[in-house]
């Protein structure tokens, strides 16, 4: 696979582009492929579905053990579930068109501000199956075959609807069937 730097540029014609400021490159969201001295702008893009992974190992997570909570999803980062951030991020970014949520609803529902949040964004949940991979390929029979469909995880905490409307809109525009974001560990 090519490396994000060796990439073309992505193509702007035909998409709106709304000016915003450049955030810093502490925050993660500089677009590598743009160039910079133009600042980061993000394009417009149609809104997709989302399906959030927020299953359980089969043997359970001692985290969650340790923390006292029903699963991974609610663990608290500063004080709030991990999956409260993400349905945060997710509620606020253009990009997103509805929430599927694939993991245990009872486990998920042991929480008060996660049910009425799940409630708030309108979330859809299914089932998870035995692995993050099969859960995706199970939630895929549900969607119609040719919409496209990001897939993030519950324990994505540090998530911001700016990152999902530039990684969608990012994706949509590379006009391929499978795109993967990763971030970079730098010292």
């Amino acid at each position: 696979l090519p490396r994000l730097e060796d990439r073309a540029p992505l193509r702007r014609e035909g998409r709106g582009q709304r000016p915003g400021p450049a955030p810093s490159p502490a925050a993660g969201l500089v677009d590598p492929l743009a160039p910079q001295a133009q600042g980061w702008v993000p394009l417009s893009a149609p809104p997709i579905r989302t399906l959030l992974l927020a299953g359980e190992r089969p043997e359970g997570d001692p985290l969650a053990d340790r923390f006292g909570v029903a699963a991974k999803a609610l663990l608290p980062i500063a004080g709030r579930p991990m999956i409260l951030r993400v349905l945060d991020a997710l509620a606020g970014a253009s990009t997103v068109s509805s929430v599927v949520v694939s993991g245990a609803r009872t486990k998920l529902e042991t929480d008060a501000d996660v049910t009425k949040r799940m409630g708030q964004v309108g979330v859809e949940v299914i089932e998870s199956a035995e692995t993050p991979a099969t859960s995706v390929v199970a939630a895929l029979d549900t969607f119609p075959a040719d919409d496209p469909l990001l897939v993030t995880t519950a324990d994505h905490a540090l998530l911001s609807s700016e990152v999902v409307d530039h990684f969608v809109t990012a994706a949509l525009d590379a006009e391929a069937d499978v795109i993967v974001g990763l971030a970079r560990l730098e010292t």
